[in-house]
């Protein structure tokens, strides 16, 4: 019989990391019968708390280059303050490993800053979907589509999230104080804050 004892740690942008040590023998049993090698130790990384039942699991190589990735954009946003093409990169990065809701805090910000950019306000109405504020989703699919008025994609994307149901009990995300909350964790970034 193997025991398995976990560590929990927790690292910045709210994300959890869980080191689980596997022991293939128990102090006090026998070592069980010849068979495949015991597994090596690995980390799981989980968003904290995970969107919609999601869970990612990722090696500690590329939890250490995603952090490497999302320190040298933080470093970068730091150097300009207004970096959108930073703050979307990072939001991606968020996006692509299902941490929907640590991507509104930049795109909100990037907003702040090219208000007039159609494809930021699509960006924050998919991640707005996809963490339950369809309300708000729909009013960012909007101006997209107000923004590129020609688009037929902007027009089904709109017309796509007018159909959804909103879930109950979903309040809506203050847009401006989570830029606000963005523009101060860049500024403390790196400071051991």
């Amino acid at each position: 019989m193997s025991r398995t004892h976990a560590v929990a740690l927790t690292a910045h942008a709210g994300l959890v990391v869980a080191l689980a040590c596997l022991n293939p023998f128990a102090p006090d049993e026998p070592p069980t019968p010849p068979g495949p090698p015991p597994r090596p130790s690995r980390a799981v990384v989980r968003p904290a708390p995970p969107a919609r039942g999601a869970v990612n699991t990722l090696s500690v190589e590329a939890l250490r280059a995603i952090d490497a990735e999302i320190n040298e954009l933080m470093v970068a946003l730091q150097a300009n303050e207004r970096g959108v093409e930073a703050m979307r990169r990072l939001a991606a990065l968020y996006v692509t490993h299902g941490w929907f809701e640590q991507a509104i805090r930049p795109l909100a910000r990037a907003i702040q800053v090219e208000p007039d950019d159609a494809a930021l306000w699509y960006e924050l109405g998919s991640v707005l979907e996809r963490t339950g504020q369809v309300g708000q989703a729909v009013a960012a699919f909007a101006r997209a589509a107000e923004l590129d008025a020609g688009s037929a994609v902007a027009a089904a994307n709109l017309a796509r999230a007018r159909a959804l149901t909103p879930a109950p009990g979903v309040k809506p995300v203050d847009l401006n104080g989570l830029a606000q909350q963005f523009v101060e964790l860049v500024e403390m970034w790196g400071h051991g804050c």
